[in-house]
């Protein structure tokens, strides 16, 4: 598809790439009369009926449920844990582990996808998914735990990048919002599941099936999206394929945001913040993201992750949006099941149920946003209105204490769900119809991992938020009751002791 001039009003975008698809569907119509062999248009859309479109979706959407549902049903599980391993300080490693390599890796997936082919590439996912997944299950120390969520994470990266590509693959634009409606309802069902599912299991099952579970629901995504799903086939040998792949360029965008994101872990946590180890290992990552930067721009032929995207207006405001959005989205995730735990010494199971109403708010929305799209081709109105709404439902969150109404909880909760569910359909739809078709694998994948980073960044810096606030309530407990000292420190290690009769209720 022909570049286009940006115009001054973002909805016009959308409308001129739905023309130009009108058009395509109109000559894919003809040419499949008269040469029924032709199975790909110009654009590379494969031409399939809808039925075929909607089974192969949806074996998209059991993929993208996957990842949705590691990536909370073991929130509901990390107190019990933690308690078993002894390891309240670490514990937060698990996800820290798991969205680092998921946000390092997902720039690296679009690149590969358009070197290995689309389908290839995600079932190479799925299958370093699954692996994670049992090695998870079987890890008997803390640190092999972390290592295989770690694993999980890379395999999840892809799941989550490459199930919109695909779509957009499969997909004219001006359908596109339907499907992706799909997809965020298949994300937002697992995540209200995912953390029901993490407290069923691990109340009356163990923890270890909240990992074990993955295998069957893979192996189903990946026997399905190789018999439904229908992409390009990639060309060239596996050596000159090989030879594509810009390993350089990959080392120092991936050790760059490693090192940054375990400098600012490690910030007010294992170490102070000012200290040589987190100066050091922050200023290396900076650097060395410069130095991705430089190469990029100047040396790369086919580069990671082509900066020349920011170039586009709409991809560089949508970017810089999706990164706020992050910030709430998965802080909400992460953090409302451990505040319910905390605060109330709650079970998992219903520390899970605690998140109900942002997830459905989120799957609605998301679905209707979805429609909307579709039948009238305009975007702007869903994120607009959908950053608005969460930024006020943030603002009523941070007004909570243990004495607030759980119905007030809940409502802010579902405003919060409604945000994210309007802007996170319109978000990839803005991009995928600002940006050429040779480069909606590299911007898709950019706003997955912009959505991540934050995510990561965000989920660390409220889990260092929360650690200090525990911190500084328990010395005042220790201070209030200095003959439960021994207690109430332990309780650092083991919440759920901060509840127990031998602790004053007051």
């Amino acid at each position: 598809m022909p570049n286009k001039p940006e115009s001054n009003n973002i909805d016009t975008d959308i409308n001129n790439a739905i023309n130009t698809n009108a058009s395509d569907e109109f000559t894919i119509k003809q040419t499949k009369i008269k040469k029924s062999t032709v199975e790909f248009n110009e654009e590379g859309i494969p031409i399939l009926s809808r039925q075929r479109i909607y089974m192969a979706v949806a074996s998209l959407c059991i993929a993208i449920f996957l990842a949705s549902l590691d990536g909370t049903i073991i929130v509901t599980a990390l107190p019990t844990m933690a308690n078993i391993f002894n390891a309240a300080d670490s514990i937060h490693w698990l996800i820290t582990a798991n969205l680092l390599a998921n946000t390092c890796f997902q720039p690296l997936f679009g690149k590969f996808s358009d070197i290995f082919g689309r389908k290839e590439t995600l079932i190479g996912a799925i299958i370093i998914f699954e692996i994670g997944s049992l090695i998870s299950g079987f890890a008997k120390s803390i640190s092999l735990l972390i290592f295989s969520r770690a694993l999980t994470g890379v395999g999840a990266a892809g799941l989550q990048v490459m199930v919109l590509v695909v779509i957009s693959e499969m997909v004219p634009l001006r359908e596109r919002g339907r499907y992706s409606g799909l997809v965020g309802v298949a994300f937002g069902l697992a995540s209200v599941i995912g953390p029901l599912l993490g407290g069923f299991l691990t109340d009356k099952v163990s923890y270890h099936w909240c990992f074990f579970i993955n295998i069957p629901i893979g192996i189903l995504a990946g026997i399905f999206i190789a018999l439904l799903v229908k992409t390009r086939k990639s060309e060239g040998s596996a050596k000159d394929k090989i030879k594509r792949i810009d390993f350089v360029g990959s080392l120092l965008l991936v050790s760059g945001l490693v090192m940054l994101l375990i400098g600012l872990n490690f910030g007010g946590n294992e170490h102070k913040w000012i200290s040589a180890t987190v100066l050091c290992t922050m200023i290396i990552g900076a650097l060395t993201l410069v130095a991705y930067v430089y190469y990029d721009l100047k040396v790369a032929k086919e580069p990671i992750l082509p900066l020349k995207m920011f170039k586009h207006r709409n991809f560089w405001s949508i970017t810089t949006a999706q990164f706020f959005m992050g910030f709430g989205l998965y802080g909400i995730i992460y953090a409302a099941p451990s505040y319910d735990s905390i605060v109330h010494n709650s079970t998992a199971s219903h520390s899970g149920i605690f998140l109900l109403p942002f997830i459905l708010g989120m799957v609605i929305l998301s679905f209707s946003a979805g429609l909307f799209i579709t039948y009238t081709g305009r975007y702007r109105p869903m994120f607009i209105s959908g950053t608005f709404i969460m930024a006020v439902g943030c603002g009523l969150l941070i007004s909570i204490n243990e004495n607030t109404k759980g119905v007030a909880t809940a409502s802010f909760l579902a405003i919060c769900g409604i945000g994210c569910g309007l802007c996170m359909q319109s978000f990839i739809i803005c991009v995928q119809a600002t940006v050429p078709r040779n480069l909606i694998a590299s911007a898709t994948s950019t706003i997955a991992f912009t959505r991540i980073l934050s995510g990561t960044i965000g989920t660390t810096l409220s889990t260092i938020v929360q650690k200090s606030i525990v911190k500084s309530k328990i010395t005042q407990l220790i201070a209030k009751f200095p003959t439960n000292a021994k207690v109430i420190l332990a309780s650092l290690k083991k919440t759920s002791l901060i509840h127990t009769s031998s602790v004053p209720s007051e």
